[in-house]
């Protein structure tokens, strides 16, 4: 903040920076008596000054349309989108559109499926909408299963025609790499120590 000036409001001074006053200057066209008297209102804040004069609707129009926090304030411009006409939102509910969606996510819940591998075999393919059931309705289960799965070098993976070539099998496998790595190192550390006695 370069030189500024003091200014009073309710007995307390306020140090006013220029690049604020001229700041404010510039995007609301006061004079800088205005401007440093606003500044020293709203604590020396560009923007609650800004916020302030368009709550008092002494903003003038920006060029090229504008933004405001008002409910339903709107300045027109060539680059400004106006809004919708009433018509327009009220568009009749379609439910052949729903129907499509829960119809395409149905058919991928049951053509996606979770197989678990085990010494390069698959002991399981589970379909994914009942895979994600058995999560919500017992998850206290699922989730230790898992866990157990993959400390007996269980891998886990998505088949299916949508996520064949998907980054979800790819974290699948790290996952399985990682967790497989610290059970191969927590075995070799109670080797050595059998060893040792």
């Amino acid at each position: 903040m370069g030189p500024g000036y003091k200014a009073r409001e309710g007995g307390a001074a306020v140090e006013i920076g220029t690049v604020q006053l001229e700041k404010l200057m510039a995007r609301t066209g006061l004079s800088r008596e205005e401007a440093a008297a606003l500044l020293a209102k709203c604590g020396g804040s560009v923007l609650d000054a800004v916020l302030e004069l368009e709550r008092q609707g002494r903003m003038p129009p920006v060029r090229g349309g504008s933004y405001s926090t008002r409910f339903g304030a709107y300045s027109g411009g060539e680059s400004a989108v106006p809004p919708p006409p009433e018509a327009a939102s009220r568009r009749p509910f379609r439910w052949k559109e729903v129907g499509r969606v829960l119809k395409n996510l149905a058919r991928h819940c049951t053509t996606i499926s979770l197989e678990v591998w085990r010494k390069g075999e698959v002991m399981v393919a589970i379909p994914l909408v009942i895979l994600v059931l058995l999560f919500l309705v017992a998850p206290y289960v699922m989730f230790p299963l898992t866990i157990v799965g993959l400390v007996l070098r269980c891998r886990y993976r998505l088949s299916g025609a949508e996520v064949e070539n998907t980054p979800v099998n790819d974290t699948l496998k790290r996952a399985s790499d990682v967790v497989g790595e610290w059970v191969e190192q927590v075995r070799r550390e109670m080797d050595r120590d059998r060893k040792k006695k």
